[in-house]
């Protein structure tokens, strides 16, 4: 039975330079790290992101979404900080906010903000 994430895989060719973009930018914090391994989340600890160094080229597919309560907030707050976001926020559906954006490594990634519609 599955019971839960334990965490995500994002590969990365400078792990430095995704430490501090998923740290300083997103404000993850860091629980393990090596040469080629970092193990980032947030402070209510839970599923964490591990960074994972790689020579190798990157295969996108695959989006995190983080949910935040104040998406214009949350918005504004990155653009401030010099994250390239992907259009505007948008509602795919009633009660949902939605915007994606990408890691320095060209990860993608979005917020989204329930409103009414609660999952």
């Amino acid at each position: 039975m599955i019971i839960g994430i334990n965490h995500v895989v994002i590969y990365t060719k400078d792990l430095d330079q995704a430490k501090k973009f998923y740290c300083e930018i997103l404000n993850f914090q860091i629980g393990y790290s090596d040469e080629v391994w970092t193990e980032v989340h947030l402070p209510n600890k839970g599923a964490y992101i591990g960074l994972h160094k790689t020579e190798e080229p990157i295969q996108k597919g695959s989006e995190i979404t983080f949910r935040v309560n104040n998406i214009e907030q949350v918005y504004n707050d990155l653009n401030q900080k010099g994250v390239k976001f992907i259009g505007e926020i948008f509602s795919p559906a009633k009660g949902i906010k939605l915007i994606h954006f990408e890691d320095p490594d060209g990860n993608p990634l979005s917020l989204i903000e329930y409103g009414e519609t609660e999952h």
